[in-house]
């Protein structure tokens, strides 16, 4: 079998999760009912939503724009609205249809569902609804992701309370590898950081960095379990606070085979200790970004150097106000002289310089993309 798909996870300011018309209360015992849910869900949803259910609503066909592959198209609805209510499942609009108590009948044309599976399905809801893998196909993978990136309106904004739109910003650059051949994954990650976890990182010489590495770890650990993801071609890619996590993370835990940045990579302990520039983190008020014992240590050539011999990108704007080209290059030489003079990898290491700002430019690095998670057969 060909794995013609390949997994991007790619990160920017942070994303917002899908949202909902109502509010949900969840239940104290949630945790409980989720597992027996996703039991009910293996054992009889799932087998009836594959013969029943998905061959209008998610193989090749989403009648009305209800697409019942993934849990996010259920909790969604389609043409008239959601279609479930947690933890309620009497009352949720879909079971008066597939009852045969209300127009149209689900399945069409076919007989109602038998009393069991009625209850299967009330009960279901009742515990939450969860879902596992629904379709065993690579096609279920392209549809979930492009689907985290509509809910979490990647393309062209900043997430999470910053979720204003920047529509000079990403390019709809993670939509646009995704239409390339990639599985691109945006998940919610807490970045900027809230500044009291901060503070309480740093009274025990930690950053921000140690949980957020927590996270990643947990990332990449379940997405190396899944059919459609070549585990070892795991790559990330992200803009200005993803700059930040992308130079980071493959530093810090396992997983990641290729790195690029952009928005982000600088001479560290000029921008961090200058008085005399406006692109000083001196005059900034977040506390996160003097990195707890950071400019004693390393900066990020060094970092750089730890990601070493795997594929590592820049992506520079020349109008980014995080720095200055001559800071950027001066940094950046460092990196190309371990790779070129000291590895002999110069295919491995790159910087694109571009007429620009704090933005994707949606050139040079989808080529080294291609070039080092291109296409590979599992047979």
């Amino acid at each position: 079998m060909k794995l013609t798909q390949f997994i991007l996870l790619t990160f920017a300011l942070g994303v917002a999760g899908a949202e909902t018309a109502t509010k949900v209360v969840v239940p104290p015992d949630h945790a409980q009912r989720m597992e027996h849910g996703l039991d009910m869900f293996r054992k009889a949803i799932r087998p009836l939503l594959i013969e029943h259910c998905v061959k209008c609503h998610g193989g090749e066909r989403t009648r009305g724009d209800f697409d019942l592959t993934t849990r996010e198209g259920l909790l969604r609805g389609g043409a008239e609205g959601p279609s479930v209510t947690l933890y309620d499942g009497r009352s949720s609009r879909l079971y008066p249809l597939v009852s045969h108590t209300q127009e149209p009948p689900m399945p069409p044309k076919a007989e109602k569902l038998p009393e069991t599976a009625l209850r299967q399905i009330a009960a279901w809801i009742d515990n939450g609804a969860p879902y596992d893998r629904l379709l065993d196909s690579p096609r279920y993978g392209e549809r979930w992701a492009r689907h985290w990136l509509d809910v979490a309106r990647f393309a062209e904004s900043s997430g999470f309370e910053h979720d204003n739109d920047r529509p000079n910003a990403y390019h709809s650059f993670a939509a646009r590898l995704a239409e390339a051949g990639f599985v691109t994954f945006a998940p919610s990650v807490m970045f900027p950081p809230n500044d009291s976890l901060v503070r309480k990182c740093n009274s025990v010489g930690l950053t921000q960095y140690s949980y957020i590495a927590a996270m990643h770890q947990q990332i990449v650990n379940w997405l190396r379990t899944q059919p459609f993801v070549a585990g070892d071609r795991i790559g990330l890619y992200g803009l200005s606070w993803g700059g930040k996590t992308a130079m980071r993370m493959p530093l810090l835990m396992d997983g990641y085979a290729m790195t690029i940045v952009s928005g982000d990579f600088n001479e560290w302990i000029w921008k961090t200790s200058t008085n005399d520039s406006g692109y000083s983190h001196v005059f900034q008020p977040e506390p996160y970004i003097f990195e707890f014992g950071l400019g004693s240590t390393y900066g990020y050539a060094e970092m750089a150097a730890l990601i070493a011999a795997r594929p590592f990108m820049v992506e520079r704007g020349h109008f980014d106000p995080v720095g200055t080209d001559q800071q950027v290059g001066f940094e950046f030489a460092k990196v190309q002289h371990l790779y070129n003079a000291q590895l002999k990898l110069p295919e491995n290491c790159a910087i694109e310089w571009f007429v620009g700002g704090h933005e994707i430019n949606l050139g040079e690095t989808f080529k080294f993309l291609h070039r080092h998670l291109g296409p590979v057969s599992k047979n």
